[in-house]
């Protein structure tokens, strides 16, 4: 259990460093964006593997 609250944490530091320097807005905002094209030919990507993929370009 305790490895299991250090790496939610972890996540909530990365989250919140997001936030304060306006990356995960700009990420929500392009999200979203994609989002609305990819639905008008029926492609999709879930919110999790669209900041998976993101994550992986770092």
């Amino acid at each position: 259990m305790a490895r299991v609250k250090l790496a939610v944490r972890r996540v909530q530091v990365v989250i919140d460093a997001a936030n304060t320097t306006g990356e995960l807005a700009w990420f929500n905002a392009a999200y979203r964006a994609w989002r609305i094209e990819a639905k008008k030919v029926g492609r999709g990507m879930s919110y999790a593997d669209a900041l998976a993929r993101d994550c992986e370009k770092r």
